[in-house]
């Protein structure tokens, strides 16, 4: 009686454990459906929410981001140095800086 009643439990938690570990997959696959879903809604919003830009116009506006970022670091640099050579050679950095991102916009 007693060894019927312990393989009752062990059926009972096996059973248990595989209807969990069927649950956890399934609800596992539900969640990556919803996030492919919400991937292909973000990536339609982008292409319909924004102009295609050409290959030419890309690389202007990588080109114009990274004068502005390096302008940034620049500007940064000046403000924290101390060395009057060294501040010299930034603010003309800046100086050609500013020219090709001017030379950019027109």
């Amino acid at each position: 009686m007693e060894r019927e009643s312990f393989n009752a439990a062990a059926e009972s938690v096996t059973e248990e454990f595989m209807h969990q570990a069927i649950i956890g997959t399934m609800a596992r696959g539900w969640e990556s459906k919803s996030v492919e879903a919400q991937q292909e809604d973000a990536r339609r919003t982008n292409v319909a929410g924004k102009p295609r830009l050409t290959r030419e116009e890309a690389d202007r506006l990588r080109e114009k981001e990274s004068l502005r970022l390096s302008l940034q670091r620049v500007i940064q640099e000046i403000e924290h140095s101390h060395n009057a050579r060294h501040r010299a050679m930034l603010e003309q950095a800046q100086a050609e800086l500013q020219r090709k991102m001017a030379e950019l916009e027109g």
